[in-house]
């Protein structure tokens, strides 16, 4: 594959008289002795023209690196590590041979259709000809989220939705960010074998609870009962306030004139006397 950087134009035109007298030649609006050396601006700076007799030619080929530097026909240069090249001269112009090529990626070459995975990314290797143009790139073949910071990273696709214990998630892609989105419709808080919805208030054993939705990090999303307004249970599983007496049933004996206090969010119960053996 050949990768023609600078292209030719050539020019003849012989001016022949009945001396030998050296005759100049014009060039892009300027005029050179015969013999004098120089270059035009459509063939670049590394191909030198000289001026014979009225008329021109090219007597020096070298390849243009880009880099405002010429380097000679048969010299050698590499490319971000993975491509090597040769300055070769053909009957179209002078540029650079590809030899071999691939893609960097993260410090490695990859050859033309190799496969790479990085988490839940997969690249391959991607050679494209345009002409006389070669371009390697990383194409993005398929991507997805991980629910795991590390390996194995359980890669989900994207707008795939899954599902662990009461919390289901969503892989979605904005603004080239992908992250886990929970599905507040469909996900709930964890209240023994039960999967609460998000937003449900509900009383359990004198106690308000709530399940509520919590972003306490960027892309971190956690659900979570939250607990209120706690309150005294009597014998019958009867709400009190906190201070009331009411009947208690502990240890296997029913107690009357008890009693409970609230210390730290726990509640204590304390009972005078019992009426009865359970």
């Amino acid at each position: 594959m050949l990768f023609i950087l600078t292209f030719l134009c050539v020019t003849f035109h012989w001016v022949y008289g009945n001396n030998f007298t050296a005759i100049p030649c014009t060039v892009e609006g300027k005029t050179y002795q015969h013999g004098e050396a120089f270059k035009i601006q459509y063939s670049g700076p590394c191909i030198e023209y000289t001026c014979n007799m009225g008329g021109y030619g090219p007597s020096k080929f070298e390849c243009d690196d880009g880099n405002k530097k010429c380097s000679p026909v048969g010299s050698m240069r590499t490319i971000h590590q993975c491509i090597h090249q040769q300055c070769v001269k053909s009957n179209s112009g002078v540029g650079y041979n590809t030899l071999s090529g691939g893609c960097l990626f993260n410090d490695r070459c990859l050859k033309v259709g190799e496969i790479v995975e990085d988490r839940c990314f997969v690249y391959q290797c991607k050679e494209k000809e345009m002409g006389s143009h070669i371009s390697y790139s990383i194409e993005l073949i398929s991507e997805g989220c991980y629910s795991r910071p590390s390996k194995p990273y359980n890669c989900i696709s994207i707008n795939t939705t899954v599902k662990e214990g009461c919390i289901a998630r969503k892989c979605e892609k904005k603004n080239n960010m992908y992250s886990l989105q929970v599905l507040d419709n469909e996900s709930g808080c964890k209240d023994g074998t039960l999967c609460r919805p998000v937003g449900l208030t509900w009383t359990d054993k004198c106690e308000k609870k709530v399940c509520v939705k919590d972003t306490p990090l960027p892309g971190y999303t956690r659900l979570q009962i939250q607990r209120s307004n706690k309150q005294c249970e009597d014998v019958s599983g009867i709400c009190h306030p906190i201070g009331a007496k009411f009947l208690k049933i502990m240890n296997g004996k029913l107690y009357h004139n008890c009693t409970c206090s609230l210390v730290f969010n726990v509640i204590f119960y304390t009972c005078n006397s019992t009426l009865s053996t359970v």
